[in-house]
């Protein structure tokens, strides 16, 4: 489905392999230094360790090198100016390949995602059929939950790769070109010093600078750029549309269920009963015309998308509903959900941020007030688990929804 995904990657391969190519030129002339009092023998293996491995697309930096050095087994060597260590992009390179594999597991996942949901249209249609659902029931199918996830996840990955392509690689290339330049310029350096020594390799060197001369920096910038801008124009970068199907699945908004829609304190429900206009919500998302809709309604319809506000373990609270005191290790048990209980990735966020509100009523926990209570004063959400420093936890109620965090490259 997306052949334009093999357009992914081919500049930061290019630059590692050039990259690689650096790194085999600095290594081979500190080697050559480091081994000048066994300099034939040293020189020997190095060669052949380097010439073991497969040819190079871009080796041209590391090959001059190498034919020099054959030809120099039989001659002997001279002190050579100090060759310092090549600076690698490995890191950055490997923050950009993570950024490229991130981007084509969500475009998986939404291929996979989207085609289980266009196999269960019939059933999106049903739910929907009803115009208005308790509380309870109003949670959207979960094969629509997760296809608008996927929609979600590629969105931020493909923004994520197109900020790093825009903000790190031209950068990256420009080091680059330095080190290119550096390399050559040391490189040269290196042969003009053996030209000084015995006629064997002052023969032997003074071939080796013609060819060193003769490297053409720019000759590789120029490739890298030519795919640089080649994946710049990917289609893979643009982001893919969420067709909406429980009307006509034609491209719409997507608001619902992937924690983009500000939870405020003031609107979050008491009651596990209150009615939810399904249908009107769904209208509002599909036209982005929220005006005729009340704030609370927003808030519980979209807190209903991420099951139990306080999933807890069944067993363990029917033996604790009636109990007044908690301990910890109790609570602990009681923390571990059943298997059954299905959060999307921001439901656990949703679950910190509205037991912070101080004034919330126990019921829309569908829980007892005293379960909740140890709940806010005895567990580390941040951690999922017991909260050991203390024994109650000073609560700081935050203005902002923790949804609206943006997604590291990483």
């Amino acid at each position: 489905m997306y052949t334009h995904l093999a357009d992914l990657g081919n500049t930061i391969e290019l630059l590692n392999a050039q990259d690689r190519d650096l790194a085999v030129a600095h290594e081979l002339m500190r080697e050559r230094m480091r081994l000048e009092q066994k300099f034939i023998n040293g020189l020997r293996a190095i060669i052949d360790r380097h010439k073991s491995w497969p040819e190079e697309r871009h080796g041209e930096y590391s090959e001059v090198l190498i034919t020099a050095f054959e030809q120099e087994i039989e001659a002997r060597s001279s002190p050579k100016p100090v060759v310092p260590r090549h600076q690698s992009m490995g890191e950055e390179l490997i923050v950009g390949s993570t950024l490229v594999r991130k981007l084509r597991d969500a475009h998986s996942a939404h291929e996979v995602a989207y085609t289980k949901l266009l196999s269960s249209k019939d059933e999106l249609q049903e739910w929907l059929r009803p115009k208005k659902l308790y509380f309870e029931n109003s949670r959207m199918p979960l094969i629509e939950l997760e296809y608008r996830w996927s929609v979600h996840r590629q969105r931020e990955c493909a923004n994520n790769l197109r900020l790093w392509y825009e903000r790190k690689q031209m950068p990256l290339v420009e080091s680059h070109h330095s080190s290119l330049e550096d390399t050559k310029a040391t490189m040269i350096r290196m042969i003009n010093a053996n030209i000084d020594c015995a006629s064997t390799c002052s023969r032997i060197y003074s071939h080796a600078l013609g060819r060193a001369s003769s490297l053409l920096p720019l000759i590789h910038r120029a490739s890298i750029e030519e795919t640089m801008d080649l994946e710049l124009s990917s289609h893979a970068l643009e982001p893919v549309d969420y067709r909406n199907w429980f009307f006509d699945g034609q491209p719409s908004p997507l608001q619902f269920g992937i924690g983009a829609i500000i939870i405020e304190s003031d609107n979050i429900p008491t009651s596990s009963y209150s009615w939810v206009l399904v249908h009107t919500m769904l209208e509002a998302e599909r036209t982005n015309d929220f005006s005729g809709v009340s704030a609370g309604c927003v808030t519980r319809f979209e807190l209903s998308q991420y099951g139990p506000l306080l999933p807890l373990n069944s067993a363990k609270f029917e033996q604790l509903k009636s109990t007044r005191r908690i301990s910890r290790q109790d609570l602990s048990a009681l923390m571990k959900p059943d298997k059954t209980t299905t959060l999307l990735p921001v439901g656990s966020l949703i679950v910190e941020y509205v037991l912070r509100q101080l004034r919330v009523e126990a019921k829309v926990f569908q829980s007892s007030s005293h379960i909740v209570d140890a709940a806010r004063r005895k567990w580390d959400f941040e951690n999922n688990s017991i909260d050991l420093k203390m024994k109650e936890i000073a609560i700081t109620i935050h203005l902002t929804s923790p949804f609206n965090i943006p997604v590291p490259y990483d």
